[in-house]
């Protein structure tokens, strides 16, 4: 009766313990595909069987195999390099000239054997190695990856520049110009200003700048506009303050404003989330929003002050909607211009910088009042003697809002409005035209 696998394999091991192999170790060996003893001699203690088995498959032996793994190669590496037909000699020629076994491997994945025997393109390869073969792959020639590096050009410098569809003859106009080849930080000046679109003339108006490379590759990525770089720096802004600002898109004036917020690294982001207007920047900063906050409720014309409201009574953004059609009036943002301030409100002879709520004042532009007063601050309300009135306050910085109720007599009721920003912030609400500020003068 013929015998079994399990017997063939039973027996196997027992010829291997008699050998003197321990059992765990000659099963190990045995299940790597070893059939005697003396074939797995000279491995044992060098490769762990399975990886001895690898090897044996590619046709190596033990001193073929530790020639190989010491110049960095895996066993379908070795492979790869026997079938393309080049011998351990050639290789190992190849890492003595400078190259090593990832370089190998890439420019014979992407070039090819040829181009590794090519005595043309050899000293090349040797030089720049995998890079040779990044670049190739990218759809270079071998003629073409010669003259970038014979210019002293990097290889993500090359890849970056042609991909932004500029020439070589380009690049080196830019270099010329006093752009420094090579990388800082893996970023390439030169990639940034061609993809910038920036010309030569340009350019060296850049350089002139003297700015750190950091800060003149932020400039490119930003495509800022030179005339307002020039134009803060020679306003002594500090050149480290520029890669905050916003600094395409607006005139120099306007960038200076924004540079003279106390909003280090968050100007531009503001101005990116679509804020314009720097003093309104700086609101939705003092009410705690992020810049990558506000959108919810700008988008909405929902002003700072009253978002930051909502926020603390748990409404977001979206809840906005809603609340508006609870309240009709506020079913519209308020247009840029609903009238000027005087439509709702009249001068008092009580102060200058007093007006009240006209008491034929529409039932909309009333609720948008109460709205604007009633989201914004908290009221504080408390009632006088016999002769006097009941009131109640809304505090702004500069004055606030006066609800008189008179039982006494002598004094007038109606609605008030004291100080000249807290009517700027009421007639913001309101959609209103405020009356232009009253400059003070110190005496």
């Amino acid at each position: 009766m013929p015998m079994t696998k399990t017997g063939q394999r039973k027996k196997l091991l027992e010829s291997w313990v008699d050998a003197g192999w321990d059992r765990a170790d000659a099963r190990s060996w045995v299940d790597a595909g070893f059939a005697q003893p003396t074939d797995a001699e000279e491995w044992k203690g060098r490769y762990r069987p399975w990886l001895a088995a690898e090897w044996v498959n590619a046709g190596c032996d033990v001193p073929e195999a530790d020639a190989w793994d010491s110049l960095g190669f895996s066993v379908s590496d070795v492979l790869s390099v026997k079938q393309a037909g080049l011998v351990q000699s050639q290789v190992a020629q190849l890492i003595a000239d400078g190259m090593d076994s990832w370089d190998v491997m890439r420019v014979l994945e992407v070039l090819g054997a040829a181009t590794l025997r090519s005595e043309r393109w050899l000293p090349v390869i040797k030089k720049h190695g995998g890079l040779v073969a990044m670049l190739s792959k990218k759809g270079f020639s071998m003629q073409e990856i010669e003259m970038w590096l014979a210019k002293g050009f990097l290889g993500y410098e090359i890849s970056a520049i042609v991909e932004s569809g500029a020439s070589i003859n380009s690049a080196l106009s830019l270099h010329s110009a006093g752009l420094p080849k090579g990388t800082v930080g893996g970023r390439s000046l030169i990639a940034a200003a061609v993809t910038a679109g920036i010309s030569p003339d340009e350019a060296k108006r850049w350089v002139a700048l003297r700015l750190s490379p950091d800060v003149l590759f932020t400039m490119f990525q930003r495509h800022a506009d030179i005339r307002i770089v020039e134009s803060l720096l020679g306003k002594q802004v500090p050149p480290e303050h520029l890669t905050d600002l916003p600094l395409c898109g607006l005139t120099s004036s306007a960038a200076f404003l924004w540079s003279e917020l106390e909003l280090r690294g968050k100007a531009v982001l503001y101005f990116e989330a679509g804020v314009r207007d720097p003093a309104v920047a700086r609101r939705w900063a003092e009410a705690g929003f992020a810049p990558n906050a506000i959108r919810g409720f700008a988008d909405r014309g929902v002003e700072p002050e009253l978002a930051a409201r909502l926020v603390e009574k748990g409404y977001m953004g979206q809840d906005v909607d809603k609340l508006r059609t609870e309240h009709p009036s506020l079913a519209k943002v308020p247009p840029a211009d609903r009238g000027p301030w005087s439509v709702a409100f009249l001068r008092s002879s009580r102060a200058e910088d007093t007006v009240f709520l006209k008491r034929a004042v529409s039932d909309e532009l009333r609720e948008r009042f109460d709205f604007a007063v009633d989201s914004l601050f908290e009221a504080r309300t408390y009632s006088g003697g016999m002769f006097s009135s009941s009131h109640t306050y809304w505090t702004f910085a500069d004055g606030g809002v006066e609800e008189v109720d008179p039982y006494g007599f002598g004094i007038p009721g109606g609605t008030w409005v004291t100080g000249q920003q807290a009517l700027k912030r009421i007639c913001q609400r309101m959609g209103l035209r405020p009356p232009p500020l009253k400059r003070r003068t110190v005496s």
